[in-house]
């Protein structure tokens, strides 16, 4: 193992920017809604399914193949599953914007649910 890392930034600068959010607004507010849609899917017996899968599609930039693969599931699958989740959503996940807004939110729920 090497002694000296280093580490980059960009890397870690949306969990500085929530840490500068979160001094002024509990980060509880980005993800509020995205916590009612998990607890949703964990009601209709889908534990977890909606998290992996929104963190999939965003981590594989919405790569329906890469997306199936990693989830061992079949592509037509992903795709009906994408197309319910998006309107319970609310929102288009081929809108930037909300992608990003996603990716923020999901970063909030993890970093509040670890300093918890």
């Amino acid at each position: 193992m090497p002694k000296d890392v280093i580490y980059s930034y960009e890397k870690f600068l949306p969990c500085h920017l929530l840490k500068i959010y979160s001094k002024e607004n509990p980060l509880e507010y980005l993800y509020a809604d995205l916590v009612e849609l998990l607890e949703q899917g964990e009601k209709n017996g889908q534990t977890g399914s909606h998290l992996a899968l929104l963190e999939s599609l965003l981590r594989n930039e919405r790569n329906i193949t890469a997306v199936a693969q990693e989830m061992h599931m079949h592509r037509n699958s992903i795709l009906y599953r994408v197309d319910k989740l998006q309107r319970q959503l609310g929102l288009s996940l081929d809108d930037p914007d909300n992608r990003l807004t996603l990716q923020l939110a999901l970063k909030a729920y993890h970093l509040s649910s670890i300093s918890k």
